[in-house]
């Protein structure tokens, strides 16, 4: 058996890491606080009704990145969203050109995260809010007292704000550098009509707003029924972070139906509505390093705070965590 690392958070970092790590002979172990892997390359399913109500597509870059979707591309698990795509700003449309291929999960967000996932044992509704060390090895605490055990590396695939929380007290430098990253939230609203609207557009940017982007959820592959999703921009939900939900459900709505009015297209009820809180959604800057590692400690931390503010950035920090954990097992001549 490898050395055992301890993953806390199966976003796509955190999977990204542990799976490559896997691969290479570690012993892992994910935990995950939430129901489900993927974090904000989220699906909501509601009645009938199925919203990407996180991550909203993902484009490909690097050479790294695209040898990880290819396959997945091949396999049905990723297409290409060809939905349109426009901007809006002061009561003006004003379609993309030259857009860049995004993709997709198929046929949810988050199974791209399941497809990291499926060879991971990952402890889903476990709660880690303590770290501690034992000698040379690591040991969690869940809130409800239980204790895990035995861990030769640490690694942290959660916002930095939570991160810090569990650090403080003993990696003082990674906790004063992570310090520096602030993470935005994101309100956002999630529609379901009985009948097309019939907008010039799937996928919209709205500038100078309440609200930052509307998507037509149902326009990408393998969604059904007319499913929309609504982000409030960064400052407006930063501002609004505590408000109750049917507040902010009226006013995102109101700023929804004047875009929708602007199109010249009758207004409906909604059949289904529901909204949500990123508290943590995007790093309002990201630190210059792909992810941190503190030798000394055994301990690591990745995200898409780190490598960059997307899905892509997300899997280029696990990985690079990962190879560098890997890098100096090998130059200590440990074998895992």
């Amino acid at each position: 058996m490898g050395l055992a690392v301890a993953v806390i958070g199966a976003g796509i970092s955190g999977l990204a890491c542990a799976n490559n790590l896997r691969q290479q002979g570690f012993d892992i172990k994910v935990f995950e606080k939430s129901r489900g892997v993927g974090g904000r390359i989220a699906t909501r399913r509601a009645d009938l009704y199925g919203f990407d109500h996180g991550a909203q597509y993902f484009t490909v870059r690097s050479d790294p990145f695209h040898h990880f979707i290819e396959p997945l591309i091949k396999e049905g698990l990723v297409a290409e969203w060809s939905g349109r795509l426009a901007t809006f700003e002061y009561g003006v449309f004003e379609e993309i050109p030259n857009q860049p291929t995004r993709y997709v999960g198929v046929p949810t967000m988050n199974t791209i995260a399941k497809y990291l996932a499926k060879d991971l044992p990952v402890l889903t509704n476990t709660h880690i809010t303590k770290v501690a060390k034992n000698g040379s090895q690591w040991i969690l605490f869940e809130e409800s007292g239980h204790k895990f055990e035995g861990f030769d590396i640490l690694v942290l695939a959660i916002p930095p704000f939570q991160a810090s929380l569990l650090i403080d007290d003993f990696a003082t430098d990674l906790a004063t550098k992570i310090s520096k990253v602030k993470m935005l939230p994101c309100w956002a609203l999630m529609l379901a009509y009985e009948n097309r609207l019939k907008v010039p557009f799937d996928g919209l940017f709205v500038n100078q707003s309440k609200i930052s982007w509307v998507a037509r959820n149902s326009s990408k592959p393998e969604r059904s029924g007319e499913c929309w999703v609504v982000h409030a921009s960064a400052s407006w939900s930063e501002k609004e972070l505590e408000k109750p939900k049917d507040i902010v459900y009226e006013q995102l709505m109101e700023v929804f139906n004047l875009i929708l009015a602007s199109s010249h297209i009758p207004l409906q009820t909604p059949l289904f509505s529901q909204t949500h809180r990123w508290r943590y959604a995007i790093p309002s800057e990201v630190l210059p390093d792909s992810s941190l590692f503190d030798e000394s400690l055994n301990i690591g931390l990745c995200g898409d705070w780190c490598a960059g503010p997307r899905v892509e950035g997300a899997y280029l920090s696990g990985v690079a965590l990962s190879n560098h954990i890997a890098a100096k097992s090998a130059r200590n001549g440990i074998s895992v």
